[in-house]
Order: C-alpha cells, then structure tokens, then sequence
C-alpha cells in the first residue's frame, strides 16, 4: 500500500509524516501572506509571557511554603524537660492562678501576629 499524499490540502512539505524540515517562507516579503494568515510578527523587545491566574495561586502558594519552612527551621525547640515541667505545671493548676493567666494574656497580645 503506498503513503497517502496530501490528504487535507496542505504542502507536501508539511503532510510527511515525521518530517524535521524547516518550512521556510516565500514570497515578496510585505507581510500580505502573514496577515492573510492571522500572523504577526513581533520583535524580540515585544516578547511577553502570560501566567494564568492558577499558575499565579500555585507560586503564591509555593512562595509562602517557603517561607513557612524557612521560619519552622529558624524556631527555637524545646527540649523534653522543658515539656515535663509544663506538664506538671499544669497538672498542679498553676496556670489557673488569676496572675499566670494575666501573664498569659499580657504575653499573647504582645505577639506580632495578634
């Protein structure tokens, strides 16, 4: 069975199948054929690229990961002791003391992200 040529009309060069040959222009060079043909030609300063509104969540998202990360490595850790005397402080209700707790609410409204 022999190949099938020019099945849809279009150039030889272009129905091969597998073909890597560029197609190179030709004609008076006036730029009728490339505006018949919804071309235009932009020089490289007019180059742009558009990123779609969820490609603008995914590097936000991707930004604050980040950022969260870089701030989880930089916090101070507590060690295992520092919990079990939390702990025992709050199994003797020291936290329920009326001056613990407004130590407590004085300290929360001084954070930065209150």
């Amino acid at each position: 069975m022999g190949s099938i040529n020019n099945i849809i009309g279009m150039p030889p060069e272009l129905n091969k199948s597998g073909n890597s040959r560029t197609v190179r222009k030709t004609g008076s060079g006036d730029g009728k054929e490339e505006k018949a043909a919804g071309i235009k030609k932009t020089s490289a300063s007019a180059d742009k690229a558009e990123i779609s509104s969820v490609g603008r969540e995914l590097l936000t998202l991707k930004m604050q990961a980040a950022e969260y990360t870089e701030e989880v490595k930089q916090a101070d850790t507590i060690s295992q002791g520092e919990i079990d005397a939390i702990k025992e402080k709050i199994a003797s209700n020291y936290y329920f003391d009326p001056e613990v707790i407004d130590k407590v609410v004085d300290k929360l409204i001084a954070l930065p992200n209150y």
